[in-house]
């Protein structure tokens, strides 16, 4: 993507300020209160309708840019979608809203494909599908089998929790500005991407189960014939040679992860909250900031685990710090737990590291 350093920035400070404007308090309880139709509206008009404008630049006042309740299909089979956006008079993002606080789940999901694949089969130009309740954002576009919503989104996060975007959301939300839409350009950026990520795997697949094929092109790497004798007599050897490399590149991840960490407790330190990376799961626990049995999950609600009486995560079976689920689960070499996970109070998402810090304002008033 094509977007500067100083441009990114920028743009996340804006989303940031936007941020701060959704969480006030009495937006969140217009849109939290009331029956659910009430609420969805309130949460499109409150939360959504301004996030079209000043994020995505659509003027949500004309219907050039954007349109509501968008009929698709004929007859008894016409659907409406909550919001539209066009360019040149053509779709090229469908919204669904939900209410705020919603759970966006597998049927909330089946909603959005459903339109998505009327609008795409009627021969709309519709690129990217969106849902949402206000502040979880999922982005879905037909990557795997044309016309269909894939199953998982290239894009979700959270505006509860701004500083845990990461900078390719961020691009990728600048890319999505009616002002830059290009259909051919976000195309080629969503095929290269899925194309990183199914290698990535694949490689990682091949290095931890080494198959007879690329045994064999090591071989013919280093001179060999790659012939099956061969396969057979340096098989052993590859394998070791296989989790040497691995074993060094998790080594790696965590020396890096380390230094982020304590450059974290510097700036920390210099913020005068050093306490906030002292405070461990169990001292919730222990607190009752985080009762055992509290259920954490990640902004797309896709992992979950319960919170044990040791002050772990309990995640299929096994206990987790949160950073080590969160590394199992996204499968990479490291990665925040504490900006990962997430509990629910009050129809609004919160991350550990926010309780953590109210663990820690609690110990600095006792």
């Amino acid at each position: 993507m094509f977007a500067t350093i100083d441009e990114t920035n920028n743009f996340r400070e804006k989303l940031k300020e936007f941020s701060e404007k959704c969480n006030d308090e009495q937006i969140r309880t217009a849109c939290g209160s009331g029956e659910d139709k009430k609420r969805e509206r309130e949460t499109e008009r409150l939360l959504l309708e301004p996030f079209i404008e000043k994020i995505l630049g659509c003027d949500i006042r004309s219907t050039t840019d954007v349109k509501t309740q968008y009929p698709v299909g004929v007859g008894r089979y016409q659907k409406e979608i909550d919001f539209v956006l066009l360019k040149e008079e053509k779709p090229i993002i469908a919204i669904e809203c939900k209410a705020y606080g919603c759970r966006l789940g597998d049927h909330e999901r089946g909603q959005l494909e459903t339109y998505f694949q009327m609008l795409k089969s009627a021969g709309d130009t519709l690129t990217v599908g969106i849902l949402t309740n206000g502040t979880l954002y999922e982005f879905y576009t037909d990557l795997e089998k044309t016309n269909v919503m894939d199953k998982e989104p290239f894009l979700c996060f959270d505006l509860g929790d701004v500083d845990a975007i990461e900078d390719s959301a961020i691009k990728w939300l600048m890319l999505l500005r009616k002002d830059s839409f290009e259909r051919e350009k976000i195309v080629h950026e969503l095929k290269k991407e899925n194309s990183v990520q199914k290698f990535t795997r694949c490689i990682e697949t091949l290095l931890r189960e080494p198959s007879e094929s690329f045994i064999s092109l090591l071989l013919k790497e280093e001179g060999f014939s790659g012939g099956k004798k061969e396969v057979r007599q340096y098989t052993p050897a590859i394998k070791d040679a296989c989790k040497v490399f691995l074993r060094g590149v998790s080594q790696k991840s965590q020396e890096i992860e380390k230094s982020v960490m304590a450059e974290e407790v510097i700036t920390l330190e210099r913020e005068e909250v050093e306490e906030v990376r002292k405070i461990s799961l169990a001292d919730l626990v222990k607190a009752n900031i985080l009762p055992v049995g509290s259920v954490v999950f990640d902004k797309g609600r896709r992992w979950y685990a319960t919170i044990t009486e040791q002050g772990k995560l309990s995640h299929e079976g096994k206990e987790w710090t949160p950073s080590g689920l969160a590394t199992n689960v996204l499968k990479v070499g490291s990665y925040n737990g504490w900006v990962f996970f997430h509990v629910e109070r009050k129809g609004r998402l919160v991350s550990l590291t926010e309780l953590r810090k109210e663990a820690e304002s609690a110990v600095s008033t006792s």
